[in-house]
């Protein structure tokens, strides 16, 4: 790899020496390296991401993660206005209709800074909830399961 990123400033460089053309050319081959490369995925980044949501919901001790889970599934229901023995097919319905209803794109060009930030709060509110939801769900099918 390090003797392609060499051979490539090389033609740079030799490109500016030479005139425009060469010197496109040699820019062109180094953007092809930089943005056209097999690159490596990020590891976990998806896993990372929805434990940190989660970890908003719970709390490390026993007792006190049962009760704030508790809390944060009444508030999630609340949240969401469904039923707690709603089936998942309606909280979904539900989740779908908050989110086309209060979408900051969903409001008119006119809207203040305010208006879309609280919009982009509301909806993040309401997507917290519904992983808040699942999360919870998952668990009780995996623990149903064993």
């Amino acid at each position: 790899m390090a003797v392609q990123v060499a051979l490539y400033l090389t033609l740079a460089s030799i490109g500016f020496y030479f005139g425009r053309y060469a010197g496109a050319l040699g820019l062109v081959l180094l953007y092809g390296y930089f943005f056209w490369r097999p690159k490596k995925p990020a590891a976990n980044t998806g896993k990372r991401k929805k434990n940190a949501q989660n970890a908003k919901f719970t709390n490390s001790t026993g007792a006190g993660r049962q009760r704030a889970t508790i809390l944060s599934l009444t508030w999630a229901y609340q949240t969401l206005a469904v039923d707690a023995n709603s089936d998942w097919e309606a909280i979904k319905r539900k989740r779908k209709q908050l989110i086309n209803c209060h979408h900051p794109d969903k409001l008119p060009p006119q809207a203040s800074a305010d208006d879309k930030q609280q919009a982009a709060e509301k909806i993040n509110q309401i997507n917290r909830a519904f992983a808040a939801i699942e999360q919870h769900r998952q668990s009780n099918e995996k623990q149903a399961n064993q």
